[in-house]
């Protein structure tokens, strides 16, 4: 259900004749593994392997990014309590960076 929120790709798919092209969704997961699972399992609270990364538009208003930064980063406490800290982080989009994909 695309109302629930859950990050998404979307991709043609290709059939026979009979069935022509059809529009299929993937919901997109993060997996997140704690750099030390050993101390996580004996509930030491630990960071990611790898972050969540959200690349914060530039073409948002100032006024406006302080609170988007603050919401995407409330997801930590909800990570945190089931033992991972600093899981999701903002970061401005790196427009000089040609290199960035």
């Amino acid at each position: 259900d695309m109302r629930v929120g859950v990050e998404k790709s979307r991709f043609t798919r290709f059939g026979t004749t009979d069935e022509g092209a059809k529009m299929v969704y993937y919901a997109n997961r993060w997996h997140l593994q704690p750099k030390d699972p050993q101390a996580l399992a004996a509930g030491r609270k630990r960071d990611p392997e790898k972050q969540i990364v959200f690349y914060l538009d530039p073409k948002f208003p100032e006024e406006m990014k302080k609170s988007i930064i603050s919401g995407v980063e409330k997801w930590n406490g909800s990570f945190e309590k089931i033992g991972i800290t600093n899981a999701v982080k903002v970061v401005p989009y790196p427009e000089d960076d040609k290199s960035f994909d």
